[in-house]
């Protein structure tokens, strides 16, 4: 598995363990529910600004 899949993955449990679909996700954090699918398959890197929506959406830190 190569970090961009692994980072697919672990936004995948983020959201499953916030309870919300991939709808309820992707307009939490302003982008499509396809983006939420493509990310979570792990077929690109998402940009920096959509990370920082997610951890906003999720209450987390990005760090290194």
């Amino acid at each position: 598995m190569n970090d961009v899949e692994n980072l697919g993955e672990r936004i995948k449990i983020l959201r499953l363990m916030m309870k919300e679909t991939q709808e309820e996700f992707a307009e939490y954090c302003d982008i499509s529910s396809e983006t939420v699918s493509l990310l979570e398959r792990g077929c690109f890197s998402p940009r920096l600004e959509t990370l920082k929506k997610i951890s906003d959406h999720a209450h987390l830190t990005i760090g290194a």
